[in-house]
Formats: C-alpha cells, structure tokens, sequence
C-alpha cells in the first residue's frame, strides 16, 4: 500500500504506532541520558531543553572543525569520532535537517537510536518546541488529506508522484529511509524538466551567499540575459554583492520578496534559516515581484525565502498569468506548503504542468517546479 494511500485510511490514533516502529523506543518514555550531533543552534535547543527536563546529556558532537572545542549549552563540543565511548543503546539525537546520511553512519557504528530532533516535539511535546518546518506535521496531514490526493492526481508525472509518496511516508513516520530512492540531483535546475536557455533572465528569491546563481552561471555557460537577486540578510548580501557585481546583468538587491512593495522586520541571522519576522528583527525592505523592472522579462522564478513562499507568489501573480515563466519552489518551510503552494500556483496561472522533486536527505529541498 502506498504512503498517500495509508495517510487516506489513518486516524491519529495510529500515528504512535508508525513513529514506534520507525524509532524503537521513542515511545517508551522520555530517556534519561542521550547525545546529540549537530553543535548548530537546533543542538543548542535540543541540549537547553534536555537540560529543563533533567535528561542527562553525554555530549554534543560536530565534525565541523569551526565547532569543535567551542561550549554549547554548558558542553565542550567533541568529533565523531568521540561517540565510540557513548554506550550503544543511548538515544542519539540527529540536530539536523540533513538526516540520511548521518542516520546511516550512526547505525553503521551500533547506535540503534538514532533518532530526527523533531522526534522529541512529536513524542513529548510538554517538553521540546517544535521547529517551524515540523510544526503541527501530522494535525495538517490529517486535516489536509484530501488536499494530498488532489496534489497528487495534479502532478505531471511518475517520478513527481513517488517522490510526493516518499515526502508523506517521511512526514508520517520521520523514517529518512522512506525518502532515499526519491532523492534527486539538480535541486532547481532538473533537467529532466526543463533546460536551460542562453537568454533566461533569472529571478533568484533567496539567493543567500550565491550558490544557486553559481549553479546557474555553471548550467549556462555564462550566458543569459540578467538575472536579479534577493537577499535580505546583510551579511548574505555582502558576499553576494563581494562574489557577482563585477558581473554583467546581475542585479543584488537587499530585500525580501512579499505580496506588495513595503517594509517588513527581518530576523537576520546570516544563516540559511534567517526569516521574516513580524515581531522581531530589524527593518527590511520587501518588493514584489510584478513590480520590478525585469517583470515582464522573467523566464525563469526561484523562491527559497523561508516560509514566504506563497506572499512572494501572491506577488507575483500578474507575472505568471501573462508570462508562466518556469517556476522551482522550496516547498517545504511550512507543513502546508506542500499541497498549499501548488494549489496557488494552478489558480494563478492554470496552464501550468506541476512536478516535485526530493534533493535532499531529510525534511528540506522539496521542490516544486512548474514549466510551461
């Protein structure tokens, strides 16, 4: 039976027994000791609110050379290669988004636990926050179930409804196997969607320190018409502006894309995860699509902004239904964005064929592509 068609038959009652036995143990009780891997801050919120709850932790590792020896949360951060002295049966909290191939190495050392941190929300949910990307998973599945089946009687191909199939199985049981034969290279490029011409004009919403412009530059020889990034994070923009202004046709601008021209407060954290923040952060300008000069030359839109996704779609309406230029959007930031944003993009230009992809090991860079 496939996931989509379990999710159609499942009641919430079920759902411990799918994390059961996808996590032996997580359900046996909160545990007295555990480890986590991962000195990021989702570490830190794991390690802080372990401490909070009296869980014993036996350290926190990172093979990231710039956090070893640094303190988090009261704890020296150690290698790997430390977790040989961790008794084998200990939890092992993964503080990652990037799951599948860190699951396998701890299994490949003997730990049985090796356990997503969003596990710990889902399971104990009086005692560890849930981070956005997970926020009310399974409330949203089961309300939204019939959304699912319509996404996928609207996706355009095979491929695009096994990888949707894996993305529910992972979002029932947080099981990152689920999703490995899903996985796919060419994450907002695939070529087996659309190519890439010599003249696009690129929108990039979210173009952090340039990685996805480096990736397009390298698909298209260096040719293209322009192409115009976003980016509201300072120190982001800076390496953005240091790595492409002397460039031709590349326009950096710091600001967030949204449904209208205005100003918004933006948590700037320099880090992928920086966000529009309504009650926080500093000032930030934020523009709209269908408002900027290369509006109506727009061949190619791509959106990874954390969550605004639908506002900077919103704002581009006009843009995608006199022009449908091809589209790949992050649609993984809210549990909704999954079947929300397609459901968006149909209204806004109906023509469009829809795909998704899987590109990453975990929660992240599940994308939406539409290509006219």
């Amino acid at each position: 039976m496939s996931w989509i068609d379990r999710l159609g038959a499942l009641d919430a009652s079920e759902i411990p027994e799918l994390l059961h036995k996808a996590h032996p143990g997580c359900m046996d009780g909160i545990p007295r000791q555990l480890a986590i891997v991962g000195a990021t801050h989702l570490g830190e919120t794991v390690a802080e609110e372990c401490a909070a709850c009296g869980i014993e932790l036996l350290g926190i590792f990172d093979d990231a050379p710039d956090r070893q020896g640094t303190v988090v949360a009261g704890h020296v951060v150690q290698p790997s290669s430390a977790l040989e002295a961790v008794p084998r049966e200990t939890p092992i909290v993964l503080a990652t988004h990037r799951l599948l191939n860190l699951t396998r190495r701890l299994r490949g050392m003997g730990f049985a636990h090796a356990w997503p941190f969003p596990l710990l929300h889902i399971v104990w949910p009086e005692h560890f926050s849930a981070h956005p990307f997970y926020e009310d998973l399974h409330a949203d599945l089961l309300r939204n179930t019939h959304k699912i089946f319509e996404l996928h009687s609207m996706l355009a191909d095979e491929a695009s409804r096994d990888t949707l199939d894996a993305v529910i199985g992972f979002r029932l049981t947080l099981d990152v196997e689920v999703l490995a034969p899903a996985l796919r290279p060419q994450a907002y490029f695939p070529e087996d969607i659309f190519a890439l011409g010599h003249d696009e004009t690129y929108c990039d919403g979210g173009a952090y320190s340039g990685d996805t412009i480096t990736d397009f530059l390298a698909r298209t020889d260096n040719q293209y018409t322009r192409i115009v990034a976003f980016e509201p994070s300072s120190g982001s923009y800076a390496d953005l502006v240091a790595k492409f202004s002397a460039m031709p046709n590349i326009r950096c601008v710091q600001a967030c894309l949204h449904h209208t021209d205005t100003q918004l407060r933006f948590n700037c954290s320099n880090n992928r995860d920086s966000c529009i923040a309504p009650d926080s952060g500093e000032a930030c300008d934020a523009l709209c699509i269908d408002n900027l000069p290369e509006a109506t030359e727009l061949s190619l839109i791509k959106l990874n902004i954390e969550g605004a996704e639908e506002d900077a779609l919103r704002g581009a309406s006009a843009t995608l239904s006199n022009h449908a230029p091809k589209l790949s959007i992050a649609a993984y930031h809210r549990p909704r964005d999954i079947w929300l944003l397609p459901e968006l993009i149909r209204e806004l230009q109906p023509g469009y064929p829809l795909y998704l992809r899987q590109h990453d090991g975990g929660i992240i860079e599940t994308v939406l592509y539409a290509y006219p």
